[in-house]
């Protein structure tokens, strides 16, 4: 998880291992707060 720019401003972004199940929802907003979600290979520290 961390913060990212969307749009004018900032959201949340969520990394994924793998793709969630085609039943899963996942939220594209939080509390008013853009949540972005992205599927990569492996996590890496930054």
């Amino acid at each position: 998880m961390g913060i990212t720019q969307i749009g004018g401003g900032f959201g949340l972004k969520v990394n994924l291992r793998e793709h969630p199940g085609a039943d899963t929802q996942l939220p594209t907003e939080v509390d008013g707060v853009p949540v972005q979600i992205e599927v990569i290979d492996k996590p890496q520290k930054q």
